[in-house]
């Protein structure tokens, strides 16, 4: 089928009573986006400046929303590009170099595409007033046509969730997503600092000494680190950040 902008008055009106997250992430995959063959979303939100929060999703197992809860805006990601660079950015889910992210993730990625036949990661950046407020990410499947009425709707579906997110009675801001966040990527100040400096070659020790705390601490956030990106090793936990963009 191909894309149309039927869809777009309705989904304007269902966010004129600035309905929940949960619903308007469900609204915009049925409603306008579904013309592209929307199977998932994700919906962001720029918080504290560097961080992209989750404020909704639809399609998405309990794991891949825990794991992309929060987002940092340095990441090799797809949706953290689209904030940097302020355009959309469009991913053949098939091709081998998706980014840095998605190759660490890969099973992750893989049992989606099986799940729901998504064949492309189109991820879209939320501008108001000349600031990049948020993003969304959809995946869409294998006979989406990228037409040249596709950008219309994707941006005027970015246009009308900027207008609802940026709303005092939108409530986005105190949005939370509930859930463990083992996986998260957002690693704190100390977290990022420990795995530099394992990066350096510092033992544990060293760097407790460092930082001025127990190396029982270091011990717990290099363990966090490590089951973020994926890997028992710490120093294979600090090239995979710095390979990620995260240090």
């Amino acid at each position: 089928m191909k894309p149309t902008l039927a869809g777009i008055p309705q989904f304007v009106r269902y966010l004129s009573a600035f309905p929940p997250a949960s619903r308007v992430v469900e609204a915009a995959v049925r409603g306008p986006l579904a013309h592209m063959g929307g199977r998932t979303l994700f919906l962001w939100q720029v918080r504290d400046g560097d961080i992209l929060t989750a404020v909704g999703a639809y399609g998405q197992t309990p794991e891949e929303i825990s794991r992309y809860a929060n987002v940092p805006l340095s990441i090799d990601g797809l949706s953290a590009r689209a904030v940097r660079s302020a355009t959309t950015v469009v991913q053949d889910l098939s091709a081998t170099d998706v980014s840095r992210l998605s190759r660490l993730d890969d099973d992750m990625l893989q049992g989606l595409i099986a799940r729901t036949g998504a064949r492309y990661a189109v991820n879209v950046p939320v501008i108001h007033a000349g600031d990049v407020v948020g993003a969304y990410g959809v995946s869409v499947d294998q006979t989406w046509d990228a037409t040249a009425i596709a950008p219309l709707i994707l941006d005027a579906v970015a246009s009308t969730l900027a207008t609802w997110m940026t709303h005092p009675r939108s409530e986005v801001s105190r949005v939370e997503i509930a859930g463990p966040h083992d996986w998260s990527l957002a690693f704190t100040a100390r977290q990022q600092e420990a795995l530099r400096l394992v990066d350096a070659g510092m033992s544990t020790p060293s760097i407790a000494t460092s930082l001025g705390v127990s190396e029982s601490s270091i011990k717990a956030d290099l363990q966090q680190a490590m089951r973020a990106l994926r890997t028992s090793d710490r120093r294979e936990a600090a090239r995979r950040a710095r390979s990620l963009g995260l240090l």
